[in-house]
């Protein structure tokens, strides 16, 4: 009789803290035992020394994203897809706004739109400005499974701006039940000033985004909402951090020792302000390499804690809308190029392989509350983890990608770490560029409140 469902053999496990060579040992979901295993088991691979990580956790994704007239271009379907071919194991997303409904009633219908995903996922509920109905509804949401509330400090034109005031209010009440704000930050009434002046100048054109939103629009929200924070006690995880004084606030916070965290993408690591254009349009802007270079470094020592995307993906058409810059759809894809970048990049920047595996699976499963069942490969936890041949390169072409996007930020880069392989709980759902899963497979994750 066999000890185990599934043994991978002869691989390069990586830890949050080590790398050693061993098998891995996986009964049902989960994953039993790693070392040397001497057992048998229904089935085995030989990994032939390549590496296994953690299945990635992205932690920001934007599925079935209604966006005025335009909903984002992936479903939950083919954007989890996507994710698996890029080896995330697990998403959160966001519960839509409706001011008309309780937050309970949004996560509920949240919840039954991403039934059809192939890999779990679990939501943010965002609230919308404050107003005192939502202090139980809070207590709602968190009892079913959403511990992190997220909130806008911009887009005052649209609605879903929370002020400073109502911010405060806000935050008082998620921390009486230790939950976690995730914040949007930047100052809408600075936005609104430089886009004035833009307007007046006849500067409408989409080269002239950045600046309608420079860096001092993140720097003082960003400080807004640390202060703010630190007056409540409660837990802030700042979203899309894209400058260096953004990043620099956070981190003095963090070693001041505040309980904030803090995010940032592929895109304000890889890209700078020569990549800027209507197709490569996201809020906030694309930065200049200066602001790029202190993202990297505050992610080396952790300052910054988390990757993750804010995939948001439409095509060419979309953002061909209009001729200014207020008419484009902001938002970019990224969930099937997340861990190849970042892989690939590790080595230029001097990021280990078990760093990586922190900032892209243990750390936002310690933060959002997935730890100890995901986040890492220990046994115990989920059998969430993927294969890769450091290896094997490829040409980024969307034509070869997933998403729902007919468009890469990144095409033409060369990159490595496309899994060659991906479990989730233990089921072999890529192999060797193939979907090998199902329509929804995937589990929705009650998460608990993070401490």
């Amino acid at each position: 009789m066999a000890n185990y469902d599934l043994i991978l053999r002869n691989a390069k496990i990586v830890l949050p803290y080590e790398i050693f060579h061993g098998d891995i040992g996986i009964k049902g979901e989960k994953i039993v035992s790693i070392g040397t295993i001497i057992g048998t088991a229904l089935r085995e691979y030989d990994i032939q020394g390549r590496y296994v990580f953690p299945g990635v956790i992205d932690a920001h994704t934007h599925f079935q994203l209604p966006l005025g007239s335009i909903i984002s271009r992936d479903t939950f379907y083919s954007g989890s897809i996507a994710a698996a071919f890029g080896g995330v194991t697990t998403f959160i997303d966001f519960v839509n706004v409706d001011p008309k409904k309780t937050l309970l009633e949004l996560l509920k219908e949240r919840i039954d739109e991403a039934k059809d995903a192939v890999i779990d996922y679990t939501f943010h509920s965002t609230i919308t400005g404050w107003r005192d109905e939502r202090r139980a509804e809070i207590k709602d949401v968190i009892d079913e499974g959403v511990t992190s509330f997220k909130f806008f400090m911009a887009y005052g034109e649209s609605g879903r701006r929370t002020d400073d005031g109502m911010l405060y209010s806000a935050l008082s009440e998620i921390a009486k039940h230790n939950a976690l704000a995730t914040i949007h930050a930047e100052n809408d009434e600075l936005i609104a000033l430089f886009s004035e002046r833009l307007k007046r100048e006849g500067k409408v054109a989409p080269r002239y985004y950045p600046l309608s939103r420079p860096n001092i629009c993140e720097e003082i929200a960003i400080k807004t909402v640390l202060n703010i924070a630190n007056a409540t006690s409660a837990r802030v995880y700042i979203v899309h951090i894209s400058t260096k004084e953004g990043a620099e606030a956070l981190k003095e916070a963090r070693r001041a020792g505040k309980r904030a965290y803090g995010e940032t993408t592929p895109h304000y690591l890889v890209l700078d302000d020569t990549y800027a254009s209507r197709y490569v349009s996201v809020c906030p802007p694309i930065r200049k390499k200066e602001d790029s270079d202190v993202l990297w470094s505050l992610l080396l020592s952790e300052d910054i804690s988390v990757v993750a995307t804010d995939h948001c993906p439409f095509t060419k058409k979309d953002k061909e809308i209009g001729d200014t810059i207020w008419d484009i759809p902001y938002g970019l894809p990224g969930v099937e190029t997340l861990f190849p970048l970042m892989f690939t990049l590790s080595k230029e920047h001097d990021i280990s392989y078990s760093l990586l595996s922190r900032v892209l699976s243990l750390n936002p499963a310690t933060i959002f509350g997935l730890y100890p069942h995901k986040g890492a490969l220990y046994p115990g936890f989920d059998a969430d983890l993927i294969v890769v041949d450091s290896e094997k390169d490829r040409e980024v072409s969307y034509k070869d990608l997933h998403m729902g996007s007919d468009y890469s930020p990144y095409e033409g880069f060369i990159l490595s770490g496309f899994p060659d392989m991906v479990f989730s709980r233990g089921e072999l759902i890529i192999e060797e560029g193939q979907f090998l899963g199902e329509k929804g497979r995937g589990k929705y994750i009650k998460r608990r409140v993070s401490l």
